[in-house]
């Protein structure tokens, strides 16, 4: 049993990053981990695709972080410090002077389950902040929930809940690091309210961009219509 799951996970690892995957131009890694403990492999990715020419680093540890952890060496100036760094690695192999490397600061607010699946926080990322405005009652699955019950929508009147205003924005940020426009599919009240933010917010950009910008899809279900997904991610 413990040896097909390291398999199976050497697999999706594999099928994730293609190792043995034809030249790539661009990487994006986006990583939970101090950099200094993501470095070898992020080397790694990096010396596997000696064609890469550029690379973005986002990471959910934001420089202040770094320079407060004294389990890392990067200072307060993390990320330029980073940069030379995976430059100097990456000049003994494959030539670094010729890579551009971004790192940036990501706040997450997903949890990754597979390599092509991630959830978002079932209360926001703060405990203040949550998706409803409903205290926990028995027809609720947790803390910061709607209720099962989703028949009745939200009022356009009502109070837009705090959790759903931030899930709304963060995902605008998110799709405008990605470049992308996306088309919203929503199923549920608070999917309804949180897509139309979102379609909202991504609406002036779009503006701006014009139409050149890729398309995606980005697919919203309530929490209460999804009981596999644990509620306490």
């Amino acid at each position: 049993m413990g040896v097909d799951l390291v398999r199976e996970c050497q697999r999706t690892l594999a099928q994730a990053v293609a190792w043995q995957g034809g030249k790539l131009q661009k990487v994006v890694i986006l990583t939970a981990r101090l950099l200094s403990d993501a470095h070898r492999y992020i080397l790694r990715c990096l010396r596997c695709h000696p064609s890469v020419k550029k690379c973005t680093i986002y990471t959910s540890i934001s420089q202040e972080g770094h320079s407060a952890c004294f389990e890392t060496p990067l200072g307060h100036n993390a990320f330029g410090e980073y940069r030379s760094l995976l430059q100097q690695d990456l000049q003994g192999g494959s030539g670094g002077d010729e890579y551009e490397i971004i790192v940036r600061h990501a706040p997450l607010l997903m949890c990754a389950l597979t390599a092509n699946l991630f959830v978002l926080a079932s209360g926001g990322a703060e405990a203040e902040a949550p998706l409803s405005d409903h205290k926990k009652t028995d027809s609720s699955l947790g803390t910061g929930l709607p209720a099962i019950d989703t028949s009745v929508m939200f009022d356009v009147d009502d109070r837009i809940p705090s959790g759903a205003a931030l899930l709304g924005h963060f995902l605008q940020q998110l799709t405008a690091q990605l470049d992308v426009k996306v088309d919203v599919f929503s199923l549920g009240p608070l999917a309804h309210l949180v897509g139309n933010l979102v379609t909202d917010l991504s609406s002036s950009i779009s503006l701006d961009h014009g139409s050149q910008r890729k398309s995606a899809a980005l697919l919203l279900v309530d929490r209460s219509l999804d009981p596999i997904t644990p509620a306490s991610l």
